[in-house]
């Protein structure tokens, strides 16, 4: 047996020999060839695409072991299975490597190959199943697979990253196979034996014409086929022995390319912040020629620790027991007191680096947070001192120095605008100057921003923040009216617009008949909230309730929801169903003016105009949860207070809310319910607006997810309610199909046969100014 193994040694470093000079030349006539760059330490052009001869040879010399009659024929036999997989996974690989070597492929295309590759070894029932350790035995269970995969993936990795100088990757691979086949023998498994003897052969002969000075490289396809046939063998070697040794062994005589790959991945991942698949010149080998040294030396250096790992793990099956872990935690630190007298290591660096990248983290998301809130409010900007209020906003709170707007007409600019930060502690010499410019469909006038800003934190969160603002006036651009220059300056047209706008009184639609419902055809939200801001600026009291089919199909069968809807100074289309039924008997639809995002919008306007608002329903923990999210979100926003919906005395819930002084109540406690409640109070409280707004409090304070965009924007969200909680849905809901027909049958036959379709729409609640002292309740 000895002799055999001989033979097929010195036969598979006959037939590498034989093939090198073949594929050197194809790769030179397919100009497959390494051409030198920066990174690269040759200077002319060399063939990259040797792995193919580690391919061929192994085929040659393996598969017709499959069919010998002797004892490693029967070993192939016996785990014919995994031998199948493990060469056919790894020609898998070669391909991947060899298509990068052709056109560089990304990253992680790689690595998923790899991992494809590696489930396909495990699937063989190649796993890390069980590791014994002298008397103890640990069973992975569960993670067995990604243990396995993680194990072949790294290895693999750690193969490729060290395949950068001469004959490096090749002499440590000849290492590492030429020490599992000493395993594999010794343990009885002569299939893996001979596959390792092939690959150490096979590596040998290249090692030829790849030694200083190469003739050919590997390539990706070489340094991928030989680390996944490292790690995938040293698996199923292991699975036969299940000893700590098999693992431990091919780990420490790997140990430099795998701790390389470690530090590598820290380095560019926390000290450069780059991608871990980029490349750069930060291996041992690198740190080895950057202190003088000749390839040749550097090359033998990491040779002569390879070996003395080796020779270590050889030790290692001379022991068992505590005696093994010991030699390989100290061949391990070996390993890393070498990587750290190099440099490689750059412990104190990274350590630095990574305080420095959780710095910008923190920065970076508290602005992004801040950005997300401008954004939000930017939303409901209805004129330009809304755009440059909102702005200045954003500029504020990222700690700008001062910001000017202008506007440029046929060459001439005028500032129309300014903001100075106050209290402003910023270095004066560190200060930067920006100007984002900004179009408009007036091709004669253009507008521009200059800010200036002191670099208090790295430059790049200072770009970044300028970025940000950018980002929101390419998304909110200020309004087109601004550019509308006629004859008059830059600034007395927008004041005379601002004006007019300012002055033009809103007008409440009349009110159309859906079923006996009054609801307000508005044709937008921006109309609702000029209609809402003129109630409360005038000091009136109203009464405002959004109308969907299921309240409107409950007050047919109730009089007094009727009267009570009938009484409201305006009712809003809050279900595409009302705007259905208004198209069937009117010939006119109304557009949806939702509750949930009516009160949003009020809000918003809310903090605009220094309202002070009341929150009233829901939870304990919602509503305070709502109050502090709406409060985050905007800054300046009053909640004069709030009270939950869970309350037994009325009239002290009415007095703290006459207390609080609030223009504007919001109640959610569930409909009809909250129309109820303030229908009967509405007398004894004392503020300006007051609406019922469901569950728009859980969704503020983010209990309640609404629908998705999509569901929202054609009016559907009803569908999506009933498909994620039909249990809760359904009843309610169920009442669409006998609301839909009740309107069909009163378009053909001019009645809905209800009652409570009676009412009269015309009687509506007489709306009064606000008493000067809040009234005491009598309820």
């Amino acid at each position: 047996m000895k002799s055999y193994y001989v033979l097929i040694y010195f036969g598979t470093i006959l037939t590498a020999i034989f093939l090198v000079p073949i594929v050197s030349r194809l790769a030179k006539k397919l100009h497959l060839v390494d051409k030198p760059d920066s990174r690269k330490v040759h200077h002319t052009p060399i063939p990259r695409v040797g792995g193919v001869v580690f391919v061929i040879t192994t085929l040659v010399f393996i598969v017709p072991g499959f069919f010998l009659d002797n004892y490693i024929g029967e070993s192939f036999r016996e785990s014919q299975t995994q031998f199948i997989v493990l060469l056919a996974a790894a020609c898998f690989v070669f391909i991947v490597g060899f298509l990068d070597d052709i056109h560089s492929l990304p990253g992680f295309v790689k690595l998923l190959s790899l991992i494809a590759a590696s489930v396909a070894i495990c699937a063989s029932s190649a796993t890390l199943q069980t590791i014994s350790i002298g008397q103890w035995e640990i069973n992975t269970g569960l993670i067995s697979w990604p243990l396995s995969i993680l194990w072949i993936v790294v290895i693999t990795v750690g193969m490729n990253f060290i395949d950068g100088l001469d004959g490096l990757a090749a002499g440590i691979a000849a290492f590492v196979c030429g020490t599992i086949f000493v395993i594999a023998l010794l343990s009885g498994q002569a299939a893996m034996s001979l596959l390792m003897l092939v690959l150490v052969g096979s590596v040998t002969g290249f090692l030829f014409f790849n030694f200083y000075p190469a003739k050919i490289f590997m390539g990706d396809c070489g340094s991928m086929f030989l680390g996944f046939m490292i790690g995938a063998g040293s698996l199923v070697c292991q699975a036969k022995t299940a000893t700590f040794v098999g693992l431990a062994i091919p780990f420490l005589v790997l140990g430099i390319p795998l701790i390389d790959a470690a530090f590598t991945m820290i380095r560019r991942a926390i000290l450069y912040r780059r991608s871990v698949f980029s490349s750069e010149m930060g291996h041992i080998h690198h740190y080895l020629l950057d202190m003088g040294l000749p390839q040749l030396t550097a090359v033998i250096i990491i040779y002569a620790l390879t070996c003395i790992s080796a020779c270590i793990g050889l030790l290692m099956l001379t022991t068992s027991g505590s005696w093994s872990v010991l030699l390989f935690a100290g061949g391990l630190i070996l390993i890393f007191v070498a990587f750290i007298y190099l440099g490689a290591a750059r412990v104190r660096e990274t350590i630095g680096a990574m305080k420095r990248n959780k710095t910008i983290a923190q920065k970076i998301k508290a602005d992004q947070i801040c950005f997300e809130n401008v954004q939000l409010r930017m939303r409901h900007n209805v004129s330009f001192n809304d755009w440059w209020e909102s702005i200045c906003i954003l500029a504020k709170q990222m700690r700008f120095n001062d910001m000017e707007f202008y506007l440029s007409n046929n060459g001439c600019s005028e500032k129309k605008c300014s903001w100075v930060l106050e209290e402003n502690d910023n270095k004066v010499d560190l200060l930067s100057d920006f100007t984002l410019p900004i179009g408009s469909k007036n091709s004669e006038t253009s507008a521009h921003i200059k800010l200036r800003t002191s670099r208090i934190d790295l430059l790049e969160i200072t770009c970044r923040r300028v970025a940000l603002l950018g980002r929101l006036v390419d998304e909110f651009p200020p309004p087109e009216e601004v550019f509308e220059i006629e004859d008059e300056t830059v600034s007395e047209q927008v004041k005379r617009k601002e004006k007019r706008a300012i002055g033009e009184p809103a007008i409440m639609p009349a009110a159309i008949n859906v079923m006996g419902v009054p609801v307000v055809p508005f044709t937008s939200y921006q109309q609702a909230l000029a209609c809402i801001e003129q109630t409360i600026e005038s000091n009136q009291k109203s009464f405002w309730v959004a109308m969907n089919p299921q309240k409107c199909y409950r007050a047919w069968h109730e009089p007094e929801l009727m009267k009570v809807v009938n009484q409201a100074d305006a009712g809003i289309c809050d279900g595409v169903g009302i705007s259905v039924a208004s198209k069937i008997l009117n010939g006119t639809s109304i557009i949806r003016c939702t509750g949930c995002d009516l009160f949003f919008q009020i809000i918003a306007l809310a903090e605009k105009k220094k309202w002070r608002i009341f929150l009233l329903g829901a939870s304990p923990e919602s509503n305070s949860r709502a109050a502090d999210n709406l409060t985050q979100q905007h800054p300046e926003l009053v909640i004069a207070g709030r009270h939950d919906g869970f309350f037994k005395d009325k009239s002290e819930v009415i007095e703290e809310i006459n207390a609080s002084k609030s223009d504007i109540l919001f109640v959610a406690m569930g409909s009809p319910k909250q129309e109820y409640w303030i229908s009967k109070n509405l007398d004894s409280i004392n503020v300006k607006f007051c609406m019922g707004i469901g569950g728009s409090i859980d969704v503020a304070s983010g209990t309640l997810t609404r629908a998705p965009k999509i569901f929202q924007k054609t009016g559907t969200e009803f569908l999506f309610q009933l498909i994620t909680e039909p249990r809760k849905r359904w009843p309610r809901q169920k009442v669409y199909f006998p609301f839909l027909l009740m309107v069909i049958f009163k378009k053909i036959f001019g009645t809905a046969l209800l009652t409570g379709e009676d009412g009269d729409s015309s009687k509506r609640r007489v709306v009064k100014p606000l008493a000067s002292e809040p009234q005491k309740s009598n309820t």
